[in-house]
């Protein structure tokens, strides 16, 4: 097991807020989310302030977690759970350890150039992730478009997911192999096909993708050359035959694995708590000094011959005090009560003056 400590009161402040004042998210969500909040909020309770989450080890090298975990419930309830704290993750993490392959590739292909030329637009998307986006989202998108301006960063954040992942740039859908219909990936994403076909004629998007091929590609021949035995196993066979996305999948997830146990060898050297594990994340109670975070991303970098792992971090607020319903509509008639007794004396002074 992993343990979690779980800030009680915050939590029940966030399933307060869920019964009382979520008015925007759909029923179903609401349920969904309050129900997992009251479970790990009833095992904490019983615990003294614990949670356990049985580790559920997967071929691919990633570490999962049995029933209900911090990895698999959304954002908020994360900071309810885990109080004040800071998330470190991995910035673009399955692209910057592709990245890894390119001097290399370059030096067996033969090809004469530098890797910011050959790789300008991976480059340009792991150095400057915010300009590139909207750079994508601004030749996608126009002033036409029926996508609320503050659901489109997603969109796009969720299109570049699907491609660093090995989705097709690809308009139209293709009849599987027991006489199904595939949509592409992207189709489910962004569901206007002339948005969607803007988003595929963007020059730096198909850069991207063409960079990111070769890589896989290279990746791939390199598999077949030095660990044959690897296409052998079924958990990367598609129909009898190796998935080049699968086994990219299962290297990548093999490597964050082994960089993420590097990180928390480094940090527990340094004393440091973890207080959850997200695959390519962690979370600790209090925010790293900035020379603690260059250092483990060199200590991680060298471990693992990867100058493009780098960490980015967010702060978590644990869910301060509400107000209980009884308690709002208390203030609510005590206002009204003010408001009454303040139009009574204006009435009296004006029948004084009269």
């Amino acid at each position: 097991f992993d343990v979690v400590p779980v800030d009680l009161e915050s939590l029940q402040n966030y399933i307060a807020w869920l019964l009382t004042e979520a008015t925007l998210l759909g029923e179903g969500k609401r349920e969904l989310y309050a129900r997992q909040a009251k479970t790990i909020l009833a095992v904490a309770n019983q615990l003294g302030g614990k949670y356990l989450q049985r580790k559920k080890r997967s071929e691919f090298g990633r570490t999962y977690y049995a029933g209900l975990s911090v990895q698999n419930v959304n954002k908020e309830l994360r900071s309810a759970m885990l109080g004040d704290c800071w998330e470190y993750d991995v910035r673009s993490s399955v692209v910057a350890w592709k990245m890894s392959f390119a001097k290399e590739y370059l030096q067996n292909t033969g090809l004469q150039q530098e890797v910011k030329r050959a790789f300008s637009a991976t480059l340009w998307y792991l150095q400057s992730k915010a300009e590139f986006m909207q750079q994508v989202q601004d030749h996608t998108f126009d002033g036409t478009s029926n996508v609320p301006p503050d659901l489109q960063p997603k969109l796009i954040k969720a299109a570049m997911t699907a491609l660093c992942f090995g989705a097709k740039l690809t308009k139209h859908g293709w009849r599987t192999s027991d006489a199904g219909w595939q949509n592409p990936a992207l189709a489910d994403i962004i569901k206007n096909e002339t948005e969607r076909t803007r988003f595929m004629a963007c020059r730096d998007v198909r850069d991207f993708v063409r960079e990111q091929s070769a890589l896989d590609a290279y990746i791939y021949k390199c598999v077949e050359a030095q660990q044959r035995d690897l296409l052998k196993l079924d958990i990367v066979r598609a129909n009898k035959r190796p998935s080049k996305a699968k086994v990219i999948a299962y290297l990548y997830q093999n490597a964050e694995a082994q960089a993420m146990a590097k990180a928390y060898e480094f940090l527990k050297g340094k004393k440091i708590g973890v207080l959850a594990k997200i695959h390519d994340a962690f979370v600790v109670r209090k925010r790293l000094t900035q020379a603690m975070k260059h250092e483990l991303e060199d200590h991680v970098r060298d471990a693992t011959d990867n100058e493009y792992w780098r960490l980015g971090e967010k702060q978590l607020e644990r869910w301060g005090d509400l107000l209980t319903l009884d308690e709002k509509q208390r203030i609510a008639q005590h206002k009204a009560f003010i408001a009454n007794e303040v139009e009574y004396m204006r009435e009296k002074a004006k029948q004084r003056k009269q």
